[in-house]
């Protein structure tokens, strides 16, 4: 009974560690505090990186009852990784390989940690996305302040605002990206009697919903309108009992994107690149790069994070399905459609069944993360993960630890492993992150500075080439 106390209290203060750290690392994206680098995009991985571990580690305390083990899932996800892990031994990177497939297997289960701690802490997941949406407050605040003395200052050699907005984001693309799944959130959160009965919270993220829909527009994501329209589409077809709400929301965000475009053309400048450009934005060329990769090894691809840039400055594909079979390989990348098929089916399907309207747009912000990732890639960026990591945890959380009396008896011995296992995932990330400290502002800055798939500069990462990692901690600024 001690050992069953005590275990329960490591719990509860282990969600509290971890939804703060979601909380925390929210306020560094979206404010531009910088604590430990100069680079902000490395500063989210960093953090991220800590959550993912504490999530690891959290998994130690999940009972082997709460958890229903579907074998479909179960050897998907297996073979997902130990195909990938044989992917990286045969990559040319391989420290940047390994911590590549260690970053998603670490999301596969820290997906399942975070779900159970949303399930079985409800208010303290509840007050962490109410933080987690309304930190994006800072941003908008620093937003209006450029637009401002924009307008305001005789200057007329001015820079325009299309080129500073983005503050500490390192692509506009990146915070239309991250900005998406937030917006379903927030109008979930508004579905709740604590947001809805409350005027002045009510005011406070409707000034945010409608901020951040006219700041999509200076993004110039495409791929972010076109993911936000088929996703209401589709909820606007199998789920009728939503449609009310479904058109109120297109006539909301119909104006907001009007007056997003108007505010551009007032104070944008000819060369910017907005929704309306008629080029493919060099993805034709990246599916031409991941035909031509892809040829190279059909089976086990050229190995997780390996994706070098060619004609276009880019280093990932742009595409969640076309990356996973470009570099994990066909088999993979099948495994992983097949996987967040079903998942999605069985979450959808008790979507439609349920009168909760938060749980519907949750898992409408979950639908229209998974497109955009496969228009943009936005699941490569941290700021990105976090978001999409919380949505999705709270959508897996409303029906994962369902008790069904027909399910079978849980396997305590297949729960041990399955535990050792992401732990050990964990560390492996642990230590090539720790590897790409030393490469992240020194080195690779110089020589490739377009986006990159895991720490901000580090676009190719080899262990002969990057300094020390200790060499990011002495460093001067």
């Amino acid at each position: 009974m001690i050992f069953q106390f005590n275990q329960k209290k490591i719990s509860f203060y282990l969600a509290i560690w971890i939804c703060s750290l979601f909380s925390f690392c929210s306020l560094l994206i979206w404010s531009g505090y910088t604590i430990l680098s100069t680079e902000s995009y490395n500063e989210w991985r960093f953090f991220e990186v800590l959550i993912l571990f504490s999530l690891s580690i959290y998994y130690f305390f999940i009972p082997v009852e709460d958890i229903k083990y579907k074998s479909s899932s179960v050897f998907s996800v297996a073979l997902i990784l130990v195909l990938g892990c044989i992917s990286c031994l045969n990559a040319e990177y391989v420290s940047r390989a390994f911590r590549d497939w260690s970053l998603y297997g670490c999301l596969f289960f820290g997906t399942i940690s975070l779900s159970h701690i949303i399930y079985k802490y409800p208010k303290i997941s509840f007050y962490t996305l109410v933080f987690l949406c309304s930190t994006p407050i800072f941003f908008i605040i620093e937003f209006l302040y450029q637009i401002f003395f924009y307008l305001a200052l005789p200057i007329t050699d001015k820079v325009p605002v299309t080129y500073t907005w983005t503050g500490q984001f390192n692509n506009p693309r990146l915070v239309g990206d991250t900005i998406l799944p937030i917006l379903f959130m927030i109008i979930a959160l508004l579905t709740r009697s604590e947001i809805h009965s409350s005027g002045t919270y009510k005011i406070i993220f409707q000034f945010l919903l409608a901020s951040l829909c006219i700041i999509v527009m200076f993004s110039g994501g495409r791929g972010i309108l076109l993911s936000m329209i088929f996703s209401i589409l589709f909820f606007y077809a199998f789920i009728p009992k939503v449609r009310p709400q479904l058109k109120k929301i297109s006539i909301y965000g119909t104006l907001c994107f009007v007056i997003g475009l108007l505010l551009l053309l007032i104070i944008g400048d000819n060369n910017n690149t907005t929704v309306a450009r008629q080029d493919s934005s060099g993805r034709v060329l990246l599916i031409e790069q991941s035909i031509k990769y892809l040829q190279t090894d059909f089976f086990l691809g050229i190995g997780p994070g390996q994706f070098p840039p060619e004609k276009v400055p880019v280093s990932h594909p742009h595409n969640l399905f076309i990356q996973f079979m470009t570099e994990w390989g066909i088999i993979a990348g099948f495994c992983l459609i097949i996987l967040l098929v079903v998942l999605a089916y069985k979450a959808f399907k008790t979507t439609q069944k349920t009168n909760s309207f938060f749980n519907i747009f949750i898992c409408l912000s979950v639908f229209s993360f998974i497109l955009n990732c496969n228009f943009n890639g936005a699941h490569i960026y941290p700021s990105s993960q976090i978001y999409g990591l919380f949505s999705i945890a709270f959508l897996l959380s409303t029906y994962i630890y369902k008790k069904d009396d027909n399910s079978p008896k849980p396997s305590l011995i297949k729960h041990n492993l399955i535990k050792n296992i992401q732990f050990g995932i964990a560390i492996v990330l642990l230590y090539t992150a720790y590897l790409a400290l030393g490469c992240g502002n020194i080195v690779t800055s110089q020589q490739f500075i377009f986006g990159p798939r895991f720490w901000l500069y580090d676009s190719i990462h080899s262990d002969n080439v990057c300094p020390p990692a200790n060499t990011f901690f002495n460093k001067s600024y």
